[in-house]
């Protein structure tokens, strides 16, 4: 063999290295940044499910601001059996009398217990 043939068998070895190894770099490179995307992703959905809730919690909460409570706590309401926490069991439209549809176990009487 001629001097000359082994430089070229090295240089052609030392290129097909160098080669092997930008492939192996750029393969590395591609798979770190598929991972770093799809993570990204994730974090961004983790984002989104967060602000759709917190969104939905003011809703909620303004919706809540608007209501009239002062009827629903109002004790002297509550003790004359008018109010809004008094049970009126079969009477269904809180007139005190017994009327069609109301006696649901059909003994003709209004119960309330």
């Amino acid at each position: 063999m001629k001097f000359q043939e082994v430089i070229g068998n090295v240089a052609v070895a030392s290129i097909l290295v160098i080669t092997c190894v930008i492939i192996l770099i750029g393969i590395t490179v591609s798979t770190y940044n598929q991972v770093k995307t799809r993570l990204e992703h994730c974090y961004l959905n983790d984002i989104r499910a967060k602000m759709i809730a917190n969104l939905g919690l003011e809703h909620s909460i303004n919706e809540i601001k608007h209501l009239d409570f002062d009827d629903l706590v109002d004790i002297k309401k509550v003790k004359n059996n008018k109010g809004s926490w008094f049970y009126f069991g079969e009477d269904l439209n809180k007139d005190g009398l017994l009327n069609r549809g109301e006696d649901v176990n059909n003994n003709n009487v209004l119960d309330r217990e």
